[in-house]
């Protein structure tokens, strides 16, 4: 017995070694991944734009590896977005065809959240890896990103030179750090948030710690002028209200209420104006200039015209829709967004129900929920499921994204997902449920 005991240590040593060396080289790869806009644009090499899918496909190979090895099993919370990226592939053929090539490469980059996410769960299942540190060095370097923007505008946008149109917003300067998109730095520290204010509600952090940590993270969002990331920060809040520290969450809940007033200070006017004209948008298709409303609208009809199994990948809000005949059949290939392409893919809502009609729509969504609530599971290193306040708020905040972003074709947004999935696991054990 006593001989046992000894192997099994040495066997939870060797395991815990083999963690801490796999640790640097995969958050090599994230920090690559997580600013490849930053690096795309500072190399300005054209093929330099397929590194994060060959980096992609990197993780998945060594993953497909340990699960070939048979060191590891997955579940079927991960296999199912593959059954129906499957489906959706053979779907594809039946209306709008343009090759297999199109179809079967836009499948993969329409199911990246899901190729990315099954790589990174097989390699850390069972690792007892702590992801506060990752998602530290990230916050920080986006916190640099923002000061730099911040405090050297003309100095920033002459090296990067980002998207003319996302520099401001109601007549003031979004910053975007070294994101290069005011959207994806909001979602990212509004992610961070949720983090910060569970170590907070379980007593793992100071607080002199967190309110620096609060206030740099609010001031960022808020100079962002992103409505999303704004959505997110004030649900962090609310997934975390009841806690057994709920009393110091009050202090961060009279800060989030503080960050909205200078948000709406700084926003306001242009906001309520904005955000308005955005809603009347749906009633006025025809004369809108709002690309989300017009892709949420169309992308309903067609999913209501093709019904059940809509235009098939590559024909709808994706990127490799260009000049897709569904345009044209639409009569809206004569607008501006269309006919130069851009904005097009920016709502992921409107792309799975336009090229894989409602119910698909519904499955790949759901498939990407459960793999949230369960993801603590997953993960493997005795960790407990999500609470439900904690899962509902971020459930809430996914949707939200789904619907203004392309967060499943998009692989910053798994980044941020998954990282936050793991820096707040807590040390319990949970079984899989799958």
């Amino acid at each position: 017995m006593s001989h046992e005991r000894t192997e099994l240590k040495i066997t939870k040593r060797k395991e815990t070694a083999n963690a801490n060396a796999l640790l640097p080289i995969v958050m090599v790869f994230v920090l690559l991944l997580f600013f490849s806009e930053a690096i795309q644009k500072t190399f300005d090499v054209n093929y330099i734009g397929y590194y994060d899918e060959l980096l992609i496909f990197m993780l998945l190979g060594i993953a497909v590896f340990q699960i070939v090895l048979g060191k590891k099993k997955t579940s079927k919370s991960l296999i199912t977005p593959f059954i129906l990226m499957t489906a959706g592939v053979i779907t594809s053929l039946f209306y709008f065809y343009r090759g297999i090539d199109i179809i079967i490469l836009q499948s993969i980059i329409n199911f990246k959240l899901f190729i990315l996410w099954f790589a990174l769960f097989t390699i850390f299942k069972n690792k007892n890896v702590n992801a506060n540190t990752l998602l530290s060095t990230l916050w920080w370097i986006t916190i640099v990103g923002f000061t730099i923007n911040l405090l050297t505008p003309e100095s920033f946008y002459g090296f990067f030179k980002p998207e003319e149109d996302v520099r401001e917003r109601y007549g003031i300067m979004r910053i975007e750090g070294f994101q290069l998109k005011p959207n994806d730095m909001a979602i990212f520290l509004s992610l961070f948030l949720f983090n910060l204010n569970k170590r907070l509600g379980q007593g793992n952090i100071k607080v002199k710690t967190y309110s620096f940590f609060l206030a740099a993270t609010l001031i960022s969002i808020v100079f962002s002028g992103s409505r999303v990331g704004l959505a997110g920060a004030i649900l962090s809040f609310t997934a975390y209200v009841k806690t057994d520290n709920a009393i110091k969450l009050y202090a961060s809940v009279a800060a989030g209420i503080a960050g909205l007033a200078i948000y709406i200070s700084l926003f306001g006017d242009g906001l309520l104006l904005q955000t308005s004209a955005d809603i009347k948008s749906f009633s006025t298709i025809d004369q809108t200039k709002y690309i989300r409303a017009i892709m949420i609208y169309y992308g309903v009809i067609l999913g209501v015209d093709y019904f059940p199994i809509g235009v098939g990948a590559g024909n709808f809000g994706t990127v490799l829709s260009e000049n897709s005949p569904v345009y044209a059949k639409l009569g809206i290939s004569w607008m501006e967004f269309f006919d130069e392409f851009w904005g097009v893919f920016d709502s992921n809502l409107a792309s799975l129900i336009g090229e894989y009609g409602f119910l698909f729509a519904i499955a790949i969504i759901g498939s990407l929920l459960k793999i949230v609530k369960n993801s603590p599971a997953l993960l493997g290193f005795h960790a407990t499921k999500l609470t439900k306040r904690e899962y509902t708020s971020l459930a809430l905040f996914i949707l939200l994204i789904i619907t203004t972003n392309p967060i499943i074709m998009h692989h910053y947004t798994a980044l941020c997902l998954f990282i936050l999935l793991t820096s707040i696991s807590k040390n319990e054990k949970q079984s899989i449920q799958n």
